[in-house]
């Protein structure tokens, strides 16, 4: 059994093949079969085209980011500078606010509530003993 070999095509190459059936009026299979491109590709491509086609209106050089991906991406920087917070790390935001002094004041207290939770652990099971 031989694998096919992949085609990478440029965004330049996709554009092309979209615009050959959008604007010169070919069918979509005949552009598939001169490109060696399946139907299922084009029509992907095409939407991609669709879809990305506001950026093309947008100030030269400055690309947006969709909404969904930069919620996504908030959300994830907010959840990890929870967890730096949790182990006592000092996020940037945190430095440049100034709130260092507080996450290790708050850091300490909750080291030393472990401690002294072990502490009475281990009573308890010598006592138990």
């Amino acid at each position: 059994m031989s694998k096919l070999k992949r085609n990478y095509r440029s965004n330049s190459e996709k554009v092309a093949v979209v615009r050959e059936h959008l604007l010169e009026k070919v069918s979509v299979s005949e552009v598939c079969k001169r490109h060696g491109v399946a139907p299922s590709q084009f029509y992907a491509w095409q939407k991609q085209l669709f879809e990305g086609g506001a950026l093309a209106f947008g100030p030269k050089g400055q690309v947006e980011q969709p909404a969904k991906e930069e919620r996504k991406l908030k959300k994830r920087i907010e959840k990890l500078e929870s967890l730096h917070s949790a182990i006592g790390y000092i996020a940037t935001a945190d430095m440049l606010a100034g709130r260092q002094d507080q996450i290790h004041a708050a850091r300490d207290k909750k080291l030393e509530q472990a401690r002294e939770q072990r502490k009475q652990l281990r009573a308890q099971i010598q006592a138990a003993a």
